[in-house]
C-alpha cells in the first residue's frame, strides 16, 4: 500500500522484500520489487532520493551495515526515513520484558533516539527530524501480555482505549513514545 500511494503521488518506486508472498502481491499490483536482501539488489551507488525502512532496522542482523549501504545508495541530498520501536519508550519502562514491541526473537536490536542518531551520523547522515510517536495499541497489547489476557484483546475494548488516553500526552511530552520516526539527510 505504501509503494502504491507513493507511486500515486508521482514517485518512481522500487521495493526490496524477503517474503515471497509479499513480493507476489506487489508484483500483482505492477510494482517493481526485488525478492531478497538489500545488499543483494545490485543497486548503483547514489541512485535514490529517498529510502524508507519502516520497521525494518530492528530485524536486520547488522544495522551498521544496513545504514552504511543505505547511505551509499542515497544521492547527495537524499533522505533515509526510518521507523522503529523506541528502546526508551515509557511503555517499555512500565512493562519491561512484556512490552509488546520487544518481539523476541524477531526484533534483534532496539534503538533509542540517541543511538539511532549516532548510527546515522557514523555514516555521514544528518538528522532532519527525529521524534517519537505514541502507539496506544502497543500499550494495550503489552497489557494483554502483562495480564495473560487470552480473551478479547484490550485494544478492541472501548473502556481500555479510553483508559489509555492520558498516557498519550504524557509520553509525547516526555519524548518517550513507543516508536521512533526519523529522517536523515545525506549532505
Amino acid at each position: 500500500r505504501f509503494m502504491l500511494r507513493m507511486q500515486q503521488l508521482g514517485w518512481q518506486v522500487q521495493g526490496v522484500e524477503f517474503n515471497q508472498t509479499a513480493v507476489n502481491i506487489c508484483r500483482q499490483n505492477h510494482l517493481e520489487v526485488f525478492h531478497g536482501e538489500l545488499e543483494d539488489t545490485g543497486f548503483a551507488d547514489e541512485s535514490f532520493d529517498l529510502i524508507t525502512a519502516r520497521h525494518v532496522i530492528e530485524h536486520v542482523q547488522d544495522p551498521d551495515a544496513f545504514v552504511a549501504l543505505a547511505a551509499r545508495l542515497l544521492k547527495p541530498g537524499g533522505r533515509l526515513h526510518l521507523r522503529t520501536p523506541n528502546s526508551e519508550a515509557l511503555g517499555r519502562a512500565i512493562f519491561g520484558p512484556l512490552w509488546f514491541p520487544n518481539e523476541v526473537p524477531r526484533h534483534l536490536v532496539l534503538f533509542s533516539r540517541r543511538n539511532l542518531d549516532m548510527l546515522a551520523k557514523l555514516h555521514g547522515l544528518a538528522p532532519v527530524k527525529v521524534r517519537t510517536n505514541v502507539r496506544t495499541n502497543w500499550v494495550l497489547n503489552s497489557l494483554d501480555y502483562k495480564t495473560n489476557n487470552t480473551g478479547r484483546p484490550y485494544r478492541k475494548r472501548k473502556w481500555y482505549r479510553l483508559l489509555v488516553k492520558p498516557y498519550v500526552p504524557f509520553s509525547k511530552l516526555s519524548g518517550r513514545g513507543e516508536e521512533i520516526f526519523a529522517i536523515y539527510r545525506k549532505p
